[in-house]
């Protein structure tokens, strides 16, 4: 399983329940088992509730969001299959804020699916630490399947069946769709094993960086001129980006099939962009 950089870890506006006195952390989303913080392991004094609040797809980049009352040590997030060991950590080290805040952090689901199985969040705190705990599900991704029939020269036919998981980006919602493709195109991006130049391969990666930072901005604005005109300067960086590709493939240092994968990822993101930009 990958790990997700902890450079993904943005502020967001939250509207958060009223934590316990002394509280030091608490998951926002998905929903915790309590709103009691328990410094004891895994999940606290509390009883595994036995039902799933969440549902997610195995490999999904989900967005998870916790409270930060007290800002001392780190979090770690992970997921247990059996409600006592958390071995399969999606994000270590999230350094704490020095002024307390909500938090808001991009991880992906592990490509195994459990059902139930329960996340975990761990603020540590010198020798021990505190502990908030959400029961979800991590379920295989619908597929597509399309099929095409080709007529050949000689008059007979061919078909095609082509099959397609879920990104585990479509059902998100506007914003949220939009940060889950850049996370999932930083994590896994394209023209792995093909031949790609490196100045290329550093303008992605940039480019990318721009867009989410763009993105969580415009995210927090209110009035719709200050939202189109970030979305259109992230829409510049996507075609400053397909540029290179178009140039180094041309120069035969991009091979032509990374310089499609990269074309395909920027026509995706620009659409998804030009979705979220306000109609008046």
């Amino acid at each position: 399983m990958r790990q997700v950089v902890v450079g993904w870890v943005v502020l967001a506006s939250l509207v958060l329940r009223p934590l316990a006195a002394g509280a030091h952390s608490l998951l926002v989303t998905p929903s915790p088992r309590s709103q009691t913080i328990s410094t004891t392991a895994p999940c606290g004094a509390g009883p595994n509730v036995g039902a799933s609040v969440q549902t997610y797809t195995t490999g999904q980049m989900v967005q998870v969001s916790f409270s930060e009352v007290q800002t001392h040590g780190t979090f770690r997030l992970a997921l247990s299959s059996d409600n006592a060991t958390f071995g399969a950590i999606l994000m270590d080290n999230i350094a704490a804020q020095s002024n307390g805040a909500a938090r808001m952090v991009t991880v992906q689901m592990p490509a195994v699916a459990c059902d139930p199985c329960v996340l975990q969040l761990f603020q540590r705190n010198g020798g021990g630490g505190y502990y908030s705990c959400a029961d979800i599900r991590v379920v295989a991704p619908a597929t597509t399947t399309t099929t095409t029939t080709s007529t050949l020269p000689d008059g007979s036919s061919t078909t095609t069946t082509t099959t397609l998981a879920d990104d585990g980006c479509a059902n998100l919602d506007r914003f949220d769709q939009a940060d889950c493709q850049v996370a999932k195109a930083l994590t896994d991006p394209p023209c792995v094993g093909d031949t790609m130049d490196p100045t290329l391969d550093n303008a992605l990666r940039l480019g990318l960086g721009k867009v989410e930072t763009l993105l969580q901005s415009a995210r927090t604005k209110t009035k719709p001129a200050q939202v189109k005109r970030l979305l259109k300067r992230a829409d510049k960086k996507l075609a400053a980006v397909l540029k290179r590709a178009t140039r180094t493939a041309s120069l035969g240092r991009t091979s032509e099939s990374c310089a499609g994968s990269v074309g395909t990822l920027v026509a995706e993101l620009r659409a998804t962009l030009a979705a979220l930009a306000p109609k008046s």
